[in-house]
């Protein structure tokens, strides 16, 4: 232990025992040399200190309890059964109900605790300024003008509905019929206005009325048409042989109207559930075998199927099977120099003008033209133009001291120009530039001052 640090520990024990001997044996020098108090003698003032030293210097009262041998504090929660009552009493429910009293319309019972509470009314308070309520004073205290009635002894209100009668005209004037009749104006061609009887005549034929828009005065079936495109079928004619079909509600042709084998085929899920009497002019279908039947009267027999293919059906003498040499042989082709080969079928359309006849008299081969006005020239295959004089002279015109002053046709062609003499140099004014340019330019001095004040910030 550093000799500092020795000697307070030594001062420190002095300090708390004055009379206590810092050595027992040895010298000072010792005790600076002796690190721990393993190496110091315990004096009798000073003891060390020991768990059991520790434990045996606590004791307890009351609530607490404490065990010297392992040091344990123990704790037991008081109730107010151990506690002495003094003047701070305890709750009772008695002492709590005795000390309860009320008035006015609360009733108690100190027995058993409970308040009771009537409810007051009118009849038991005293009237004050705010005075009750009857229906003699709010009746009283109500009273009408105007078209209302009153009767302070029922309370009955009535009312009298109002009419314009008793209500003097102001700038908004009552109708009249002579005012409503003054205020009207007609203006209808033929038409007319009486406003002393208020009767407006309106024409209600077209032969009263001016026909300036030129309308159709008559429409023939022709006009008709004309105009549609096509003729109309006539109503008559709906529903009849020759005519045309009607819709029902749902937008079909009824059955009645239709051939019979378009709506005339039954299907039934096998032979055996056809009916036991069939119905001539019926097919009936097997679902399951997918073949036809119809009725002969007495039984159903199988109607004879498609063969499958022509090569089951012997040709007939009028519908004829089809063969390339026979559509061939039908065909026949005149196109000037074109050509058919009834053989093989093929048709030669002619490709190059030189296999056409030039029965329109085209031109077959270059002609001679002639170019006249003001371009002159003649050739076959190509035509040198020659540009006839406008009347201008060649040259080149105008200087420093002059201008051309050029003519121009109405084809747009020079013809004619001369030259002008130029004036002497326009010395204008500042004025004159600044009303021209309609501001005053600021100058280079002026600008260089200006990007001065904005690099300064100013």
């Amino acid at each position: 232990m550093p000799a500092t640090k020795a000697f307070a520990s030594a001062i420190a024990l002095r300090m708390v025992n004055p009379t206590a001997t810092v050595l027992s044996t040895g010298s000072y020098t010792d005790l600076l040399n002796k690190p721990t108090t393993a190496d110091i003698v315990e004096h009798t003032n000073a003891l060390y200190f020991t768990n059991a030293r520790a434990r045996a210097a606590i004791g307890t009262s009351g609530d607490l309890s404490y065990n010297s041998s392992t040091g344990v504090l123990s704790y037991t929660t008081p109730t107010t059964s151990g506690i002495t009552e003094g003047s701070n009493l305890y709750f009772t429910n008695a002492r709590a109900r005795t000390a309860i009293s009320v008035t006015g319309n609360l009733s108690y019972n100190s027995t058993t605790g409970v308040l009771s509470y009537s409810t007051p009314t009118t009849s038991s308070v005293t009237e004050g300024t705010n005075l009750y309520y009857t229906d003699s004073r709010a009746r009283s205290a109500i009273s009408v003008t105007g078209n209302l009635s009153y009767n302070s002894t029922t309370g009955v209100l009535s009312y009298s509905t109002p009419t314009t009668s008793s209500v003097t005209e102001g700038t908004n004037l009552y109708y009249t019929d002579s005012r409503a009749r003054s205020a009207i104006s007609f203006t209808a061609g033929s038409g007319g206005y009486n406003n002393t009887t208020g009767v407006i005549t309106i024409p209600t034929n077209t032969n009263q009325l001016t026909n300036g828009a030129g309308f159709i005065s008559g429409i023939t079936s022709s006009n008709v048409t004309t105009a549609l495109g096509f003729t109309p079928e006539s109503t008559s004619n709906r529903g009849v042989a020759n005519g045309y079909a009607t819709l029902d509600g749902t937008g079909k042709v009824p059955s009645a109207q239709l051939p019979s084998y378009v709506d005339d085929v039954l299907e039934y899920t096998t032979l055996a559930t056809f009916p036991l009497t069939g119905t001539s002019g019926i097919i009936y279908v097997t679902q399951d075998t997918n073949k036809t039947y119809r009725w002969t009267g007495s039984a159903y027999v199988e109607i004879s199927p498609s063969p499958g293919t022509t090569d089951s059906l012997t040709e007939g003498t009028t519908n004829k099977y089809y063969t390339d040499t026979r559509v061939r042989s039908a065909i026949s082709f005149t196109a000037g120099s074109g050509a058919y080969n009834s053989a093989t079928g093929v048709i030669t359309i002619p490709t190059n003008t030189n296999q056409l006849t030039n029965g329109a008299g085209f031109i077959t081969s270059n002609q001679t033209i002639t170019v006249t006005g003001d371009a002159t020239g003649v050739g076959s295959t190509s035509i040198s133009l020659t540009l006839t004089n406008s009347g201008a002279t060649s040259g080149t015109y105008g200087g420093a001291s002059s201008v051309p002053v050029i003519t121009v046709d109405a084809k747009g062609r020079i013809t004619s120009i001369t030259t002008t003499a130029v004036s002497a140099a326009v010395t204008l004014t500042s004025t004159q530039i600044t009303t021209a340019l309609g501001y005053i330019p600021v100058t280079p001095t002026e600008l260089e001052d200006v990007r001065a004040l904005a690099l300064a910030g100013l």
